[in-house]
């Protein structure tokens, strides 16, 4: 087993530096504390890894990949609506 809940796990997080951590927050619930938000996972399932360091870089990547996609998102639309913009300033 890993480290006890609320240990701070410093894994390398790509280009934020975050730490990202288990914390208890008095459910039977998994939470994890990642660039200043709680994201809740199932406890089954953070027992399915071989520890929670793995548990953690899993997460790790699944959050940095989510917030990668939801930047581009903004800045796709944000150019969009500066062309449609510039369109209807002709």
């Amino acid at each position: 087993m890993g480290a006890p809940i609320g240990a701070p796990y410093l894994l390398k997080a790509r280009k934020t530096m975050e730490a990202i951590r288990i914390i208890d927050d008095g459910t039977l619930d998994t939470v994890v504390l990642f660039m200043g938000m709680e994201h809740r996972y199932d406890s089954e399932f953070r027992f399915s890894f071989d520890s929670d360091e793995e548990f953690l870089e899993f997460v790790e990547l699944e959050l940095s990949a989510e917030f990668l996609r939801h930047r581009k998102l903004r800045q796709d639309m944000d150019a969009m609506f500066a062309a449609a913009n510039e369109e209807l300033s002709l």
